[in-house]
């Protein structure tokens, strides 16, 4: 298999790309195993288990990927305030923004910081990718 770009889950065509890319891999294992199974038949040399379990897991992972990005389209923005401080689900872009009225506190950055939040010139917020995990940093802001 030819190594590609990592795909980006805020790229617009991802959902494509991930299903591409499953499909690839499904292809991939299916070849595997006949080949697996000739090869008993021949009394030749398998290729490794582990290889068809890695893809296996690279498959369910994907898949996992797939359902997400299909659930987001569903998805409205959510907005609320947290200690004066804005938050935005955004689900267009993939993003969990917080926007700040006056500029946050040395520690509140170093923290934002610590937990992967980018500064956004764009929208003028600190935001993150937004998955089950960056809404847990929510407790930043309960500080």
């Amino acid at each position: 298999m030819v190594k590609k770009k990592p795909i980006s889950i805020n790229d617009p065509l991802a959902l494509d790309k991930y299903k591409e890319k499953l499909n690839e891999i499904e292809k991939e294992r299916e070849r595997i195993r006949n080949y697996n199974k000739l090869a008993l038949k021949e009394n030749r040399e398998l290729i490794p288990h582990k290889i068809l379990h890695n893809l296996r897991n690279n498959s369910n992972n994907l898949k996992k990927k797939i359902q997400f990005l299909e659930s987001r389209g569903s998805l409205e923005n959510r907005s609320y305030n947290i200690n004066g401080i804005l938050v935005v689900e955004n689900y267009k872009i993939c993003r969990l923004q917080f926007f700040f009225k006056e500029s946050p506190y040395y520690k509140t950055i170093k923290e934002l910081t610590k937990r992967d939040f980018e500064w956004d010139k764009e929208f003028k917020c600190w935001s993150i990718e937004l998955t089950p995990k960056s809404l847990k940093y929510l407790d930043i802001l309960r500080e």
